[in-house]
């Protein structure tokens, strides 16, 4: 989505499945407005999406990494004119099955995670430079997010080689690399599964799931787990649902009604999801 919310951007793997023109496997790209009126359509061509696409803030450009070939393969950070579909940058960012996330900044720079970096380009290019370094005792960075006013970021360090069940905690950090900061703990739990920030729209607040376990099908529906709305300025908020002191608001699921609220929101994804703050005006 655009980071006004006026444009969704959705992702379609096989929108085109015809042997006879030699189309297959082909990824759409469909931008609506917010109504879900179609604005523009894109061809990705016969190439793996590996991270949703996203608009920059200001909605005039898109990014995707796309890995052409099997898994093996160069893993390429793209930005792309929407309303020409030209390709405005591209630069080989990796390579293989290794998890990338990365976000917009408001001066149309992009900063990603790829392997055991965070590394931060210049405007409305693909080539990036190494604003941090974790080792493997560390963790990798995955599930990057920017703040609104693009001055920080959030992401979760989750040990290394683990690609299955994610584990880990949150953490903060300035665009700079510096100001690292653990954003909040399980009391009890020294491997917890914190995941998903998300930053809300005054940049006050960052959403997180803990302890979620994300299902493969309908028969294997994974665990859900539990909604928190933690200070950004935080470091090693408690997690706690027992009435304990904390900083930390619980958005309580359909799944676990400990308190009576209002809210009722399901927090169990099936393959993958994701949360979005949505500024009420």
């Amino acid at each position: 989505r655009a980071f006004s919310g006026e444009q969704i951007i959705e992702t379609v793997s096989n929108c085109e499945n015809d042997p006879d023109t030699w189309k297959w496997n082909i990824h759409c790209v469909k931008i609506h407005d917010s109504s879900g009126n179609l604005l523009k359509g894109i061809y990705f061509g016969q190439s793996d999406i590996r991270e949703p696409v996203k608009l920059s803030r200001d909605g005039r450009y898109l990014a995707v990494v796309r890995q052409y070939g099997d898994s093996t393969s160069n893993l390429y950070l793209e930005i792309h004119d929407p309303v020409t579909s030209d390709i405005v940058d591209n630069a080989v960012i990796g390579r293989g099955l290794t998890e990338v996330s990365f976000d917009w900044l408001p001066d149309n720079r992009i900063v990603y995670a790829f392997e055991q970096s965070i590394h931060i380009t210049q405007s409305l290019s693909a080539i990036g430079k190494s604003i941090i370094q974790f080792d493997q005792t560390d963790g990798t960075p995955i599930d990057l997010t920017a703040s609104p006013s693009g001055d920080r970021v959030a992401f979760m360090l989750t040990p290394f080689g683990n690609f299955v069940a994610h584990s880990g905690y949150v953490w903060t950090m300035d665009i700079s690399g510096n100001n690292l900061k653990r954003l909040a703990v399980v009391p009890g739990d020294s491997d917890p599964k914190i995941n998903y920030p998300t930053w809300s729209p005054d940049g006050k607040w960052i959403l997180v799931i803990e302890g979620d376990v994300s299902g493969s099908s309908i028969i294997s529906p994974g665990a859900p787990g539990d909604l928190y709305a933690v200070p950004s300025e935080g470091v090693d908020v408690p997690l706690v649902l027992d009435g304990s002191p904390t900083t930390a608001i619980p958005i309580y699921s359909r799944f676990d009604q400990v308190l009576e609220t209002g809210n009722d929101l399901d927090t169990s994804f099936l393959k993958s999801g994701a949360l979005f703050w949505v500024s009420k005006n």
